[in-house]
């Protein structure tokens, strides 16, 4: 899986900082995402390796064994492994929405700071309606700080990415359960509200707002 990138700071919170290349990460505490944001293991069998360096190419064959002690049918494991990937998609198509809304929200930002806004109500109308589609997304108050995990509740990223490390860091050789396949298709469906507000925002709101102060905001990020 891909990782989130923000390239705006929290209400307030100026010292917050970015790294050399102008973003910082999404950092959560108190659940736990790392295996999540690993992605899945593959089924037991035969698979090829390439390995390139430089213009050299190396190909070879690769057997994975199921664990002997494992109880689960090779049928469990396929199911492991499509829930895994699902769940990896899920969160890399999240964390293009993400990535997307944080540009847009940084060009804004800039935008305001340039003084060519001669009428701040429409500037800050369409920046709080990014706020509001980055908000269902991940948490906009993250600082980094430990303390943020007692402030705001987790959003669809951070809970995509705890389905994920459940099911690929705890699932051992067994299918996904009920709860784990029910709360995804939860997740999934709040992605996909956001994904329509953000599709409407840079079909309609944005060129609605470049048309009229002759701005350039959202050119460089990818339509939905």
């Amino acid at each position: 899986p891909v990782r989130p990138k923000l390239h705006t700071k929290p209400a307030g919170k100026d010292w917050v900082t970015f790294n050399d290349e102008c973003w910082r990460n999404l950092r959560t505490w108190d659940i736990y995402i790392i295996d999540g944001q690993r992605g899945p293991r593959v089924a037991p069998g035969t698979y090829t390796v390439t390995l390139k360096v430089g213009e050299r190419t190396f190909v070879q064959n690769l057997e994975v064994l199921k664990d002997p002690n494992s109880g689960a049918s090779a049928a469990d494991i396929q199911k492991q492994v499509a829930f895994a990937l699902d769940c990896r998609d899920q969160l890399n198509h999240t964390v293009g929405l993400i990535n997307n809304i944080e540009l847009l929200r940084s060009e804004l930002e800039a935008f305001e700071g340039s003084g060519k806004s001669k009428e701040s109500e429409a500037l800050a109308q369409l920046r709080d309606e990014a706020l509001a589609i980055a908000a269902q997304l991940y948490d906009v108050n993250l600082t980094g700080a430990r303390e943020d995990a007692f402030r705001s509740p987790m959003k669809v990223y951070g809970r995509l990415a705890a389905v994920a490390a459940d099911i690929n860091g705890s699932g051992i050789d067994f299918p996904p359960t009920d709860q784990q396949e029910g709360v995804y298709e939860v997740l999934s469906e709040r992605v996909k509200v956001a994904q329509e507000a953000y599709k409407k925002f840079v079909d309609m709101s944005v060129p609605a707002f470049n048309k009229k102060f002759g701005a350039q905001i959202g050119r460089s990020v990818m339509k939905p």
